[in-house]
């Protein structure tokens, strides 16, 4: 394979968003989201770690509160101790939330007002400019500034370019959203404390 034809194959996997899809390409992609929002977050980990100088101790109490934050003040402290609950609330209702209302919603809009213009290049930046506007929104609501953004707000894009890339599939994105947060609240304290 050479590599103007491996440049080009990244290039259609990324930017082709009219090719329909079957049920495993859009499995794939739901998996290649969690992959890159996993190398991403794992990148934001070696950063703290060697450039900051911060020990897996305090990366951990850094990243735990970004993650439960957003929910975490509104509920009794008993239940947020249930791990039933946490999954209910964390692998369930706020994917179903949060997708609806930062990807589905906003997306959606943008494709009905870009149905009016009839060049493609404002077409493309409108959706482009909506999808970063809330991936932005959506990691700032998670309530740590820069860093949130950082972690959530990029999470937020890709699983903008998900709901693209599967046909404005909203499914695919709250399964993507549920095994992602299943990963942060369940795997990730495993993997920081051994």
């Amino acid at each position: 394979m050479s590599t103007r034809a491996f440049v080009d194959g990244i290039n259609n996997f990324l930017f082709n968003f009219e090719k329909p899809h079957t049920s495993g390409t859009k499995i794939g992609n739901v998996f290649s989201v969690f992959g890159v929002n996993l190398v991403w977050l794992f990148l934001i980990f070696l950063f703290l770690s060697f450039i900051a100088g911060l020990r897996s101790d305090q990366i951990s109490n850094i990243m735990a509160p970004l993650f439960l934050n957003s929910i975490s003040s509104s509920i009794p402290r008993g239940l947020m101790h249930s791990p039933v609950f946490m999954f209910f609330l964390a692998c369930v209702m706020a994917p179903i939330w949060e997708e609806w209302c930062f990807r589905l919603a906003p997306i959606k809009l943008a494709q009905l007002l870009t149905g009016v213009a009839q060049k493609l290049d404002v077409q493309v930046k409108l959706i482009g400019a909506t999808a970063v506007a809330f991936a932005i929104f959506f990691g700032l609501l998670h309530g740590y500034g820069a860093i949130s953004i950082l972690i959530q707000g990029v999470g937020g894009l890709l699983f903008c370019w998900l709901y693209l890339k599967n046909n404005n599939s909203y499914l695919s994105c709250v399964f993507a959203h549920s095994l992602w947060n299943f990963m942060v609240i369940f795997g990730l304290p495993l993997i920081m404390h051994n």
